[in-house]
C-alpha cells in the first residue's frame, strides 16, 4: 500500500469522528509525519533518504516537544490510524500496529514484563491512559478502557476494562483518619 493510499485511510477514520474533517485534526497530521519518516527511512537513494530523514526530523521535532507524542519512524502502523487526542502517547520502535487502530491520550505501548514490544491487531481501539507492556498481542476488535493496565495476551473481539469504582462512606474514611490519627499520637508518646 502507498503513503498516498495509506494517508486516505486515515483520513476517511478522521473524517467520521465529529463531522469534521481530516485536516483540522491535529492527530492526523501526527500520524502523517509519521508515514512521511517511515516512507523516507525505506528510500534505497542514500542522497534523497539523508534529505527526507532530515526534514522528518525536522516536523517530528514539534510534535514530540508540544505534544510529546512519541511515534518512532520504523514503526509499522497500518492504514485508517487515528488519534483523537494526541497528548502524551508513547509507542516503541519496531511495534506493529494492525489497520484501523484508535488511540486517546496518555497511552503508553512500550516495553514490559515480556521481552518484546506489543502488536496489535486490526481494529484495536486504546482509550486514555491505558497501557499495553510487554511482548503481548491484541487480537483483533479488541477494545482496551480507560487507565487499563496490559501485560498478557487478549484475544480477539475483548474488551477489557477496570472494575467499577465503589463509593466509601464519608464515616468510614473519617473513622480510618481517626484511627490513624491515634496510632501516630500512640507511636509519639511511646518514643
Amino acid at each position: 500500500m502507498t503513503l498516498l493510499q495509506k494517508l486516505r485511510a486515515d483520513a476517511r477514520h478522521y473524517n467520521y469522528t465529529n463531522g469534521e474533517r481530516w485536516y483540522c485534526h491535529p492527530g492526523f497530521w501526527v500520524g502523517a509525519i509519521h508515514r512521511f519518516g517511515h516512507m523516507a527511512g525505506n528510500i534505497g537513494f542514500a542522497p534523497l533518504r539523508a534529505i527526507l530523514l532530515f526534514l522528518y526530523v525536522i516536523f517530528a521535532a514539534p510534535v514530540r516537544l508540544v505534544l510529546h507524542v512519541s511515534l518512532p519512524r520504523r514503526t509499522q502502523i497500518g492504514p485508517g490510524f487515528c488519534m483523537h487526542h494526541p497528548q502524551n502517547i508513547i509507542v516503541p520502535d519496531n511495534s506493529i500496529l494492525g489497520t484501523d487502530i484508535t488511540i486517546y491520550q496518555e497511552v503508553t505501548i512500550g516495553r514490559g514484563p515480556a521481552p518484546g514490544v506489543p502488536i496489535l491487531g486490526d481494529r484495536v481501539v486504546i482509550y486514555a491512559g491505558a497501557k499495553v507492556l510487554g511482548g503481548i498481542k491484541l487480537g483483533d476488535d479488541c477494545e482496551i478502557g480507560a487507565n487499563v493496565v496490559i501485560t498478557k495476551d487478549v484475544p480477539p473481539h475483548t474488551v477489557m476494562s477496570q472494575p467499577p469504582p465503589r463509593g466509601i462512606p464519608k464515616e468510614t474514611i473519617e473513622r480510618m483518619r481517626k484511627r490513624r490519627l491515634s496510632v501516630v499520637s500512640l507511636d509519639v508518646t511511646t518514643l
